[in-house]
């Protein structure tokens, strides 16, 4: 778990370095993603973290992603979606393919500029 971390936080770094608000964490292995590392992503449009292992996102960390457009999810092991995904009100698209989840969160009403939302 704590590889998963400094994997994690080293890709988040490397997009962040290079100046891009598109980040992709895809393919790593990951099993969570550290909340300081999510954190700094308050600029980012786009968030691309399929094909890992993650099981949860961290609720308060989330809430700092206010510009995110765009979040790719999928295949990942995904059991719930914390409550401040709901500040995500720039959100546009997102993909939940091949998770876990049950339901999604109330808070889900406030992403009123979602169009796309896949969960099949």
């Amino acid at each position: 778990d704590d590889d998963s971390a400094a994997t994690a936080t080293a890709a988040i770094d490397s997009a962040l370095a290079l100046g891009k608000d598109m980040i992709r964490i895809d393919n790593l292995g990951l099993t969570r993603v550290p909340a300081h590392a999510l954190r700094r992503l308050h600029g980012a449009v786009l968030l691309h973290a399929d094909n890992n292992a993650l099981r949860t996102l961290p609720a308060a960390a989330l809430a700092h992603l206010t510009n995110l457009q765009h979040a790719s999810l999928n295949v990942n092991r995904l059991e719930r979606l914390p409550d401040t995904f709901g500040a995500l009100t720039a959100l546009q698209m997102l993909y939940l393919n091949t998770n876990n989840l049950a339901a999604l969160p109330p808070t889900f009403t406030r992403l009123t500029r979602l169009e796309w939302l896949n969960i099949g």
